[in-house]
């Protein structure tokens, strides 16, 4: 069985990510995984800040797992994720809820490569990680 790539596009509200992840699935026919968030947030409403991250947090966990396994047997050999792990630990900050130590450890070496779209030329580098940092218009 081929090895899976797996690209994490995350990035600034209203950058592109989704029109971009979309562009690759219809294109490339790679294994997509929507953004977790949206999907829930448009769906449910939430009192408590904490609750709402958990149970994003958890959906994403369980979508990035089920999608490993359906992209080998649909013989994918790209999945990308739209947002991941790292931007609920990232809103949780923002938002000030306490981020288990769990959480970050779940992150450690979780995608091969992650692409950061920025919409207002925000420089991004890191000499550590395997990153690309591009700007819309995808088209």
């Amino acid at each position: 069985m081929p090895s899976i790539t797996k690209i994490l596009i995350t990035g600034t509200l209203k950058s592109g990510k989704s029109t971009l992840v979309k562009q690759f699935q219809n294109r490339c026919g790679v294994y997509v995984i929507t953004e977790t968030a949206r999907d829930i947030i448009e769906n449910r409403t939430f009192t408590d800040v904490a609750i709402m991250q958990q149970t994003i947090y958890k959906e994403q966990l369980r979508r990035e797992e089920e999608a490993e396994k359906l992209a080998a047997i649909q013989s994918k050999t790209v999945i990308l994720w739209d947002r991941g792990l790292v931007d609920i630990i990232a809103y949780s900050n923002v938002l000030g809820v306490r981020v288990p130590k769990s959480w970050e450890e779940s992150c450690q070496d979780r995608y091969g490569l992650t692409l950061i779209l920025n919409k207002d030329d925000i420089p991004y580098s890191s000499p550590d990680l395997d990153v690309g940092c591009i700007t819309p218009p995808w088209e």
